[in-house]
């Protein structure tokens, strides 16, 4: 019934619905209606309710629970068992956890707020309350040397989600940077586990800010938020089940052999294809051009000397005549 409710609520979202007329559809009474309306806020449903025109769902008012996220979620494997968390060290631990107990491809773990989360190179993740932090458990049963795949694909997964969602444009920095604007609103932390030719499973870490505002956005880092750029707030359990669909699509297409299709969709997302870039790799830094992307997730970027070489890990920013537009 609560169910039934909600659909209701949100169908007219931002509305009043009489509990005259909830009473009538949903064959209740009216008292029954004001049982499960608490209910609903007890769930943490923001829910307005005013004598005479009856009860308001607020926008963007969706908590983040199990029921919400599997609602009108489309996909078949991913999001089979969902594990939300008010707050965890980081979320990508806590699947491994999972994933080494036994728990099934398809898992994910959300949490409302990281204390240590991780991005690539152990950097520190700033993770408030506010952005999406989930971690998805994958046991793809290949080999190590195929697994970078999916970082591409999780990048292209997020980007077109964002897109799709909230009709920004935003795009993929090599090798798991999200952009908008050229400032950094998302990334990826794909962690493999097992043998080199068995792999146990995979998780991978997806982080967003979405509705943060600049304050809470880490300092020294040319970073923004959703909210931020869209000018009001996004829905986070929208995006969430958004992120899984696509992340489902192309992992589907990849497995039936369409991993040059996967590839191009990345390619149309890239920001840093065919540009002058500067790239740093620990203790040197050195100019060249990106020339395209690999299957095994390398970046090819021609050097001054005009040799393609393949780069598989380092940090890449774009060259202007004034100076590397940094990225990171």
């Amino acid at each position: 019934m609560r169910e039934r409710i909600l659909d209701l609520l949100v169908s007219r979202e931002g509305e009043f619905v009489s509990g005259e007329e909830l009473s009538k559809l949903l064959g209740i009474s009216r008292a029954g209606v004001w049982k499960h309306i608490n209910r609903l806020r007890e769930e943490g449903y923001k829910i307005e309710s005013q004598t005479r025109l009856g009860h308001r769902l607020e926008r963007n008012s969706i908590p983040l629970n199990k029921f919400e996220l599997c609602r009108n979620l489309e996909t078949a494997t991913l999001g089979s068992e969902f594990v939300v968390l008010r707050e965890v060290v980081s979320t990508n631990d806590t699947a491994k956890e999972l994933a080494r107990s036994g728990a099934g491809t398809g898992t994910v773990v959300i949490a409302d707020m990281q204390t240590g989360g991780r991005g690539r190179r152990g950097r520190h993740w700033i993770s408030p309350a506010g952005g999406i932090w989930m971690s998805v458990i994958l046991r793809p049963g290949m080999e190590l040397k195929d697994v970078a795949i999916y970082t591409l694909l999780a990048g292209v997964a997020v980007a077109a989600a964002i897109n799709k969602v909230t009709g920004l444009k935003s795009g993929i920095k090599w090798p798991n940077d999200i952009l908008i604007k050229g400032k950094k609103v998302g990334g990826i932390l794909t962690e493999v586990f097992g043998e080199w030719q068995a792999v146990d499973f995979l998780v991978i870490g997806i982080g967003v800010n979405v509705n943060l505002s600049e304050d809470k956005l880490p300092a020294g880092v040319d970073s923004t938020s959703l909210s931020l750029e869209l000018g009001k707030p996004v829905e986070l359990v929208n995006l969430i089940r958004a992120i899984l669909q696509e992340l489902e699509r192309l992992e589907e297409k990849f497995m039936s052999g369409g991993i040059s299709l996967v590839l191009s969709e990345w390619r149309q997302l890239a920001v840093c294809l065919n540009r002058p870039i500067t790239v740093r790799e620990f203790d040197r830094e050195w100019y060249g051009e990106s020339v395209d992307i690999t299957s095994d997730g390398a970046l090819l970027v021609k050097t001054a000397q005009d040799q393609v070489v393949k780069l598989y890990s380092g940090d890449v920013s774009l060259r202007t005549g004034q100076g590397d537009y940094q990225f990171t």
